[in-house]
């Protein structure tokens, strides 16, 4: 032992070292849960962003999927991001297999017994070439993927009712993927039967996260001045979302009638209708224990018709808005709104807007201040007409409507549903890309520039409050400075 100072010899006899001898029990050893097992081919799905480590929490989540396969669970692993270099059969130094120190290659050989025992394992291409990894180096069984793989995996194994494990935030702080609730990753809510409801015993026994979590979808489509026509798809929009365990379904802009074959004058209209006529009343029969929001061409007591939306349930009409900015000469077919207003529905407090209106920050906030936590934007966005690019994702129209889509929902921190048309109609040519925009501004489903639909799971209370817990937009406005931007319209715009 090496010569010590009278202080530091003090200091070791203060206290005994150690203070119980080795053997002692300090530590109970009682298991609280019991130790399920799988049932009826239940599933247990593992995403690893972690870093390749003996000591890290990807290696422990490596054991648990392996746990889990052992009970009877279909175990699955997806690698991405630098959890990619889990992968690798090339570890070791100084040649591969080589342990450097004892347990080096615990990772590799846990995975080696995972996949020999039965389980899947994925790795993001992606991921390993950002780390300069190399495909042939993967272990041998592991199935490299694609990188919007991630993604869709997390969809697949989510609907089938998988017990998901994720050692990132990606389940986490609100992202939701079929039933998967904050602070952690539980069991996916069961899918719908296809007659669009589940039975008593499909029903997730935790009511609460039932209520937490909201699958809703937005819609890019074709709609023209054939009434008939544009129900029935609407119909077979409804029926595809319902199958979905979708709750909140936003259609187009004049999903009812289209919309104008061109800005430049009224020739053309749409097909006016009553907000108690009988399209709108088929409309609600269609969505049934759905909220729907559509678009339409409505007419009033007057005679005035306007660019409106309604929003329905198949109890009836919730509420219904009249659009309020008018572009170009719009306003030689329609009346302008003249109000924004939240109003309460079975998924929550929405606001609803039509296409125009998203590129004026005050009509979202509007919606924001007055509780909205869901925006409905509906619209009939074209692509450039007189500057368009070959490549419809980078029309400048384009690119302006995911703009302002992402910037309604981060600077008001709230959910932002958006449909859109898509095809052609008289001199328009849309847009499409629908989408679901997350409070942080980021797009967590859309369409593209394709027809289709964007679903996305969201605990829609839950991304609202962690948005706003440090950065609150809304706390820290100061109306009292903003003087100017409370003004009436200068006379020179």
């Amino acid at each position: 032992m090496a010569d010590l100072t009278d202080l530091e010899k003090q200091s070791l006899e203060e206290i005994q070292h150690p203070a119980l001898p080795e053997g002692s029990t300090i530590y109970g050893g009682t298991k609280v849960f019991p130790d399920y097992q799988a049932e009826n081919g239940e599933t247990y799905f593992t995403l690893v962003h972690g870093i390749a480590h003996e000591s890290s929490v990807s290696f422990v989540a490596i054991l648990q999927a392996t746990r889990a396969l052992r009970k009877g669970f279909e175990s699955a692993i997806y690698f991405y991001g630098p959890g990619s270099l889990n992968c690798l059969a090339t570890r070791g130094f100084p040649t591969t297999g080589n342990s450097a120190f004892p347990g080096e290659h615990n990772i590799n050989n846990s995975l080696g017994t995972f996949i020999q025992e039965g389980g899947k394992v994925y790795c993001c291409r992606f991921g390993l070439s950002l780390h300069g990894a190399r495909e042939e180096d993967l272990i041998e069984g592991v199935i490299p993927t694609h990188p919007l793989d991630v993604q869709d995996a997390l969809i697949h194994y989510a609907r089938k009712g998988a017990i998901i494990n994720s050692t990132y935030m990606f389940c986490a702080g609100g992202l939701r993927r079929a039933g998967v609730r904050g602070g952690g990753c539980p069991r996916a809510a069961p899918a719908p039967s296809s007659a669009g409801s589940t039975t008593p015993e499909d029903q997730p026994k935790d009511g609460a996260r039932e209520m937490a979590t909201l699958r809703m979808a937005a819609v890019a489509a074709p709609f023209g001045r054939d009434l008939e026509e544009d129900l029935a798809r609407i119909s077979a929009l409804v029926a595809d979302a319902r199958a979905s365990g979708v709750r909140l379904l936003a259609l187009p802009e004049a999903c009812l009638g289209g919309y104008l074959a061109s800005l430049d004058g009224p020739e053309d209209r749409p097909p006016a209708l009553r907000i108690d006529g009988p399209e709108i009343r088929t409309l609600a029969t269609l969505a049934r224990e759905m909220v729907v929001v559509a678009g339409y061409c409505e007419q009033d007591d007057a005679g005035v018709r306007y660019n409106s939306a309604v929003c329905v349930t198949g109890d009836g009409v919730l509420a219904n808005y009249r659009k309020v900015h008018q572009p170009l000469r719009e306003d030689l077919s329609y009346g302008a709104g003249d109000r924004f207003a939240a109003f309460d529905s079975p998924v929550g407090r929405l606001g609803m807007q039509i296409c125009y209106d998203k590129a004026f920050p005050e009509a979202a906030r509007a919606l924001a201040l007055d509780g909205a936590q869901i925006v409905v934007s509906i619209s009939a966005w074209p692509l450039s007409a007189t500057d368009p690019h070959p490549d419809p994702a980078q029309d400048r129209w384009m690119r302006r409507f995911d703009l302002f889509d992402r910037a309604r929902a981060l600077e008001n921190q709230i959910v932002w549903l958006a449909a859109n048309q898509s095809g052609t109609f008289g001199s328009l040519r849309f847009a499409s890309g629908a989408k679901v925009v997350d409070p942080g501004g980021e797009v967590v489903a859309t369409t593209g520039v394709g027809a289709g639909t964007a679903v996305a799971e969201l605990d829609v209370a839950a991304v609202v409050e962690s948005a706003r817990r440090a950065m609150g937009y809304l706390r820290d406005l100061r109306p009292d400075a903003y003087g100017a931007a409370a003004a009436p319209r200068p006379a020179a715009a």
